[in-house]
């Protein structure tokens, strides 16, 4: 794979997940609220699919196992990064905060 290649994977697969995320959760709230814990799986692999359909770069080879496992590692990644994405910012936030704050 090369970097455009993977680049372009990266924004196909933000695009369509966070398009399809809020829709599908949307849709299972009117219709099937039971559904809605399992819709960020359902968006991760509508958003593995589209992006799999429309670049070159991602290819999931394989049956559904491979599929299923595709998804749950890719939404597994996903909630684990926005789980602790927003605290590393916050304590280089404030280490940054408090090294300005001593230097003057």
């Amino acid at each position: 794979m090369t970097f455009g290649g993977f680049r372009f994977t990266v924004v196909i697969y933000a695009a369509v997940q966070s398009v399809a995320a809020p829709f599908l959760t949307k849709l299972a709230d009117s219709h099937a609220r039971v559904l809605l814990g399992g819709m960020g799986l359902v968006s991760t692999f509508v958003a593995l699919l589209a992006t799999s359909l429309l670049g070159s770069s991602l290819k999931v080879a394989g049956g559904v196992r491979t599929w299923v496992l595709a998804t749950l590692i890719v939404w597994l990644v996903t909630a684990i990064a926005t789980l602790l994405l927003p605290v590393a910012l916050v304590k280089a936030g404030v280490r940054s905060a408090r090294e300005r704050r001593s230097s003057t």
